[in-house]
């Protein structure tokens, strides 16, 4: 097991955020920081991967009072809010696809401990319950170092999806933990055991790095 620093920004704006992931980027490639994973909300945002998504939004972007970024992460469009609990990764990875698989299985191993029994869609990367999807990965390599990650819904308004076509996949349902559960469940609760279930998965042990200023 090897130590990796973890940082909770709470709910911040996108921008400050993908700037402060780029920054550990470029720490991490030059050897400088360990492992780092990066857990925030954000306020509502919507951001479209390399794979494109602009043409999956329902509403023309003139009529939107929500920012859209486009972001070097793989996959389509996607939202993010307050009550979704996003996950950042900078990881020095020998295998892409095996470490983003171990980031999902995190997510099903969270809800395992809530009941819910969620699964890996095979070709829809993401983590579903039923026909519904409560979890979206984008994830970014620059020389071999992850950035980008996982959002999970646990509390977040579900209305604004209704504004995309999620993930650009005609006809999917977004779900979250709440309303699976049918009560308040709260992101730093989701936070605790999210953060236990990514320990086991990538074989590490976090280390709360405080920011000052």
């Amino acid at each position: 097991m090897r130590a990796a620093l973890f940082y909770d920004l709470g709910i911040r704006e996108y921008d400050e955020v993908w700037n402060f992931q780029r920054n550990l980027v470029s720490k991490r490639i030059n050897g400088e920081i360990p492992d780092s994973v990066v857990f925030c909300e954000h306020f509502p945002v919507f951001t479209v991967g390399k794979h494109g998504g602009h043409e999956n939004l329902k509403v023309h972007k003139t009529f939107l009072r929500i920012p859209i970024y486009d972001v070097e992460r793989g996959g389509n469009i996607t939202f993010h809010g307050p009550g979704q609990l996003v996950a950042y990764f900078i990881f020095k990875v020998q295998d892409v696809h095996e470490f983003t698989r171990l980031i999902l299985q995190s997510g099903v191993d969270l809800l395992s401990e809530y009941g819910i029994p969620a699964y890996i869609k095979k070709g829809y990367p993401g983590v579903w319950v039923g026909d519904e999807k409560i979890a979206s990965v984008g994830i970014a390599v620059r020389k071999w170092v992850t950035f980008h990650g996982i959002a999970i819904n646990v509390n977040v308004d579900l209305r604004y999806f209704d504004l995309i076509v999620p993930c650009g996949i005609h006809g999917v349902k977004m779900t979250s933990l709440e309303k699976l559960l049918g009560r308040k469940v709260s992101v730093d609760e989701v936070k605790k055991i999210y953060r236990e279930k990514l320990e086991d998965n990538l074989n590490v042990k976090f280390f709360e790095e405080v920011l000052t200023g």
